[in-house]
């Protein structure tokens, strides 16, 4: 399975969102608030054992050292009841995900 991790403002998000009507073929998975999934590594490497060969999985997210993370660590953090108990993304980590999990990095 090969992996693409991105923003949503990204032009490959606008390509997976535009595939939606065709994707009864099972080749495309999209994931978003990834950064709320406790075992990132186990819940990649599950995805990449039941999907079909070839698929593409693209995981649409909030990175590290980026305006919107900075507002969930200073607003959010003390302004939400529930907690804010999340764990951004970093291109290293994601690079590791992928490397991890026996998937190819997109």
């Amino acid at each position: 399975m090969e992996v693409e991790f991105n923003t949503s403002r990204s032009k490959s998000y606008q390509n997976a969102i535009n595939r939606f009507p065709n994707v009864w073929d099972q080749d495309l998975l999209v994931m978003h608030k990834y950064l709320c999934v406790k075992d990132k590594e186990k819940i990649l490497r599950t995805l990449a054992q039941s999907a079909v060969p070839d698929a593409t999985c693209y995981i649409f997210d909030i990175f590290t050292h980026n305006s919107v993370a900075k507002f969930f660590d200073s607003y959010v953090a003390h302004a939400c009841t529930t907690g804010h108990e999340v764990s951004f993304l970093s291109r290293d980590y994601a690079k590791s995900l992928c490397n991890n999990t026996g998937c190819k990095e997109g």
